[in-house]
């Protein structure tokens, strides 16, 4: 196991550079923040919180439309829930990798749709009994798959997860540098 993270270093630079960008971008509400979906990335890949100036960049890119944040699961990947919950490997669920089970426990909570985009009943009722899972599994980590969902509506990839994901694999192969022509080109407003 690798005792540095390499991205780690790249992700502040990023993070910095956005931030930098945000606050000084000029009017508020309506400034040219279009970096604020890399910076909050960042500040996802970092585990921090959404506080302090984080909280001001989410607050700041959500006034201008650059992001989007609602309750739900705070999955890396989008798609069919089971699909989701079937390759989800945080939080490793005693399910994950087992098609099956997943199965079942999605038929005995009767839940079924896309993971970004479930109902209010069937968010609540999974989110239930995933807190439940993670504690009989001998977790504390349901506030890391419950909560507040930052969806990027200018970037190449819209769920911030998945992003941070991607940044990571690409950090930590042998060409870092690769992430940055794609994650750079972003959609037309």
């Amino acid at each position: 196991m690798r005792t540095s993270t390499p991205p780690l270093r790249h992700r502040r630079c990023l993070r910095a550079l956005c931030r930098r960008h945000c606050l000084l971008c000029g009017a508020p509400h309506g400034g040219q923040c279009d970096l604020a979906g890399l910076a909050l990335v960042g500040a996802l890949g970092d585990r921090q919180a959404m506080i302090g100036a984080n909280r001001a960049i989410l607050e700041e890119a959500v006034a201008t439309g650059t992001v989007e944040v609602r309750a739900g699961l705070k999955m890396s990947e989008d798609g069919p829930v089971e699909e989701v919950f079937q390759q989800a490997v945080e939080p490793l669920l005693d399910f994950t990798g087992n098609p099956e089970k997943t199965r079942r426990f999605l038929e005995d909570l009767q839940v079924k749709g896309e993971a970004q985009s479930l109902k209010e009943n069937d968010l609540a009722k999974l989110c239930t009994a995933l807190t439940l899972q993670l504690l009989m599994q001998g977790s504390f980590a349901a506030d890391s798959v419950i909560g507040e969902v930052i969806r990027l509506k200018r970037e190449v990839v819209e769920n911030s997860l998945e992003l941070v994901q991607l940044l990571n694999a690409c950090g930590t192969g042998t060409f870092p540098a690769l992430a940055s022509p794609s994650v750079c080109e972003t959609r037309a407003p």
